[in-house]
């Protein structure tokens, strides 16, 4: 029966949440890890608006680009989109701010300078508003209930640690929602699999 297929290369980054969230909803998926000349041939065909990935495949034969425009569309699909308009702005408010931290990690790679603007600003800023939607005993970010912004946001929770140094210490309510998170019973086969290995 046809199921969605994910393009992307052997990394985490802007493809995680997809993996998150598919894998959470049992979902089956193909999880495609992409070299250089199977991108190229994507890429020629034509079939990837702006030539770009991470890119999901439909079971209708639709391929949807954009990693952001992506997390809703399957956050829509199985249930971890917010109800109210509300709610929705702060979920997506969230997911943006992610993709902004995002960005300042991969800046910070091999880039002392930029690697100090990483820990000094960015990350107090992003896990510090996080850990503040967190505070009153809430489990999740949004209507403490799970949404497609958990899944955002644990990607770098669970990343971000392992280059930069006790990144999480200061922030209980974060580093506790990134375990609660990982506990998800539909998650814990995929977090202890082999993309171990693939740590950004």
């Amino acid at each position: 029966s046809p199921m969605y297929t994910l393009y992307y290369f052997p990394l985490r980054a802007r493809a995680e949440p997809i993996r998150l969230m598919l894998h959470a909803a049992g979902v089956e998926f193909t999880d495609k890890h992409m070299d250089g000349s199977e991108f190229a041939s994507l890429k020629s065909s034509g079939r990837l608006l702006y030539g770009q990935v991470p890119a999901l495949e439909t079971p209708d034969g639709s391929m949807l680009v954009q990693s952001q425009a992506i997390y809703q569309f399957v956050a829509k699909e199985h249930g971890l989109y917010p109800e109210s308009h509300q709610s929705q702005y702060l979920a997506d408010a969230i997911a943006l701010g992610a993709e902004d931290l995002f960005a300042a990690w991969y800046r910070s790679w091999n880039n002392a300078d930029n690697k100090v603007t990483l820990r000094e600003k960015a990350i107090p800023t992003f896990f510090g508003a996080w850990e503040k939607l967190l505070s009153n005993g809430a489990h999740y970010l949004v209507d403490n209930k799970l949404s497609y912004a958990d899944f955002v946001v644990f990607s770098l929770t669970e990343t971000i640690p392992t280059d930069v140094e006790n990144a999480l210490a200061p922030y209980p309510n974060l580093a506790a929602h990134r375990d609660r998170i990982a506990a998800l019973p539909n998650l814990q086969a995929f977090l202890s699999s082999k993309r171990g290995a693939i740590r950004f």
